[in-house]
């Protein structure tokens, strides 16, 4: 749910505006008071794990979340429905690693290969099947009923893990001793931190006097950060887990991960509804190439994966990934369906080649004391490579496409407005020469920019799927472990 709902509201963000009297910019904070929230939580959540016991801790995340999406549903303006996103992100955002740790708690070392298979199939379908529900439910009934929709199902799991899941104990002490100024440090930090990459590439970086100041306050607020867990004798953020080779490469893995799948899945939209003009059920058909072929490949990679070297499979799904983004690198206006086939596809099935090995990579190893700890930062990186990769992306479409936009207007005459101006006058399209050459000029700047778009678009392919071909350099350091016991 807490997944699939920051997708599924993206697809309604112009009629929540419109319902609620919000502007586009305006409406975009319900998403970053969700992102703000989420990311914040998902830090706190191995301190509180280990504080609550997972069991207690998923129940209140899962009841609030449950709570605050109902109330997002009745939500009368902006303001309020800015709150409730807020603490619904928040509540959510425990949700997410609660579930990747309690895998390593509840299954054999033999069966972790199969349920991480899973779960990351569960989580890589809300970035394909997100915005495709949320565009039919906001079609057929309302935008309210995409958070009414979490109702039924969050009071079904909130009971079923109250009553079934019970693996680790509460530990109310650890809720004293925790720093109380590390906590709002680490609040202060990530808050700003989202904040900043939101609102950046629209000022243009430090262009910006104001966000320039931000960006050194935060820079302090994080330096601040790693000196008091370093030096708390009960840090809410265990560091010292990051001494383990394995576990850094897992975070850079999933870092990765976060850029370059929601990145991927972030680009083809745009492409389609700005250059193609498809409809969002076009669109859905589209992206739903990748969600289908996770979905086939997801057992087999599971039952493959205990049997073949992780970092075989890394390599193969590194390699496979790196060579999706490179065959959407010649991207033009002429591309349609056909084109986007075998690249949507591969990216499908790489993806699971990737997501299980850096899970195992980064968790496999660990005694289960570590989990909680360890699945907080792991699902951090993720939550943060996703933001750094939104932004990268939309600060480099942006830049590229005006860089190409001055190139290419350099290349056109007047002759060129002339000739076609002239064209329409024969033709009878128009009757004067001078009304012929006002559409002459429209239509080649309406060109000049569709095609310098696609050029940044195809840079933007480019340097994500180098991205994760450098990344293959990283598969040599990886070390293989026998399993510890648990502690």
């Amino acid at each position: 749910m807490a997944l699939l709902d920051i997708q599924i509201v993206t697809s309604s963000l112009v009629e929540i505006g419109t319902s609620v009297g919000a502007t586009v910019e305006e409406i975009s904070w319900i998403q970053t008071a969700y992102l703000i929230a989420e990311a914040i939580m998902i830090a706190l959540t191995g301190w509180l794990a280990r504080s609550l016991s997972s069991r207690w801790l998923f129940v209140i995340a899962a009841s609030f979340f449950t709570l605050f999406s109902l109330l997002c549903g009745l939500s009368w303006d902006l303001a309020s429905l800015t709150i409730f996103r807020a603490l619904q992100g928040l509540f959510g955002g425990a949700m997410i690693p609660l579930t990747f740790g309690a895998m390593y708690y509840l299954f054999p070392k033999e069966k972790h290969a199969q349920m991480g298979a899973m779960l990351a199939l569960f989580a890589t379908l809300a970035p394909t099947f997100g915005p495709i529900v949320g565009g039919y439910i906001t079609e057929a009934l309302s935008w309210r009923f995409i958070f009414f929709i979490n109702v039924i199902p969050g009071i079904a799991i909130t009971l079923i893990v109250s009553k079934c899941v019970d693996f680790d104990r509460p530990n109310l002490a650890h809720l004293a001793t925790a720093n109380k100024v590390t906590i709002l440090l680490l609040v202060l930090f990530l808050g700003l931190f989202e904040y900043i990459l939101e609102e950046g590439h629209k000022v243009n970086w430090l262009d910006d006097e104001h966000l320039t100041q931000l960006i050194i306050v935060d820079i302090l607020l994080f330096i601040t950060l790693l000196l008091f867990l370093l030096k708390d004798k009960h840090p809410i953020i265990d560091l010292s887990i990051l001494k383990d080779r394995n576990f850094n490469l897992g975070l850079l893995l999933i870092f990765m991960i976060g850029t370059g799948h929601i990145g991927a899945a972030y680009i083809l939209p745009l492409f389609l509804g700005e250059i193609k003009g498809f409809t969002p059920r076009q669109i859905g058909e589209v992206m739903l190439i990748t969600g289908i072929f996770q979905m086939v490949s997801s057992p087999i990679i599971g039952k493959i994966a205990s049997k073949m070297d992780i970092r075989l499979l890394l390599f193969i799904g590194l390699s496979l990934f790196g060579i999706s983004l490179f065959s959407l690198s010649p991207l033009s206006t002429e591309w349609g369906y056909e084109q986007f086939f075998v690249p949507q596809a591969l990216r499908g099935i790489a993806f699971l080649f990737i997501m299980l090995p850096a899970q195992n990579i980064a968790m496999s190893h660990l005694a289960k004391v570590q989990i909680s700890n360890a699945s907080a930062l792991f699902n951090l990186f993720r939550n943060l490579g996703a933001a750094i990769g939104l932004t990268l992306i939309n600060t480099s479409l942006f830049r590229q496409s005006f860089q190409y936009e001055t190139h290419l207007s350099s290349l056109i005459s007047n002759q060129a407005a002339s000739e076609i101006a002239n064209r329409l006058l024969a033709s009878g399209n128009v009757d004067q020469y001078q009304q012929g050459l006002v559409l002459a000029d429209r239509y080649l700047q309406n060109s000049l920019i569709s095609q310098a778009k696609v050029m940044a678009y195809s840079d933007t392919y480019l340097l994500l799927a180098v991205s994760f071909f450098i990344m293959l350099a990283v598969i040599p350091f990886i070390k293989k472990h026998q399993t510890k016991k648990a502690a």
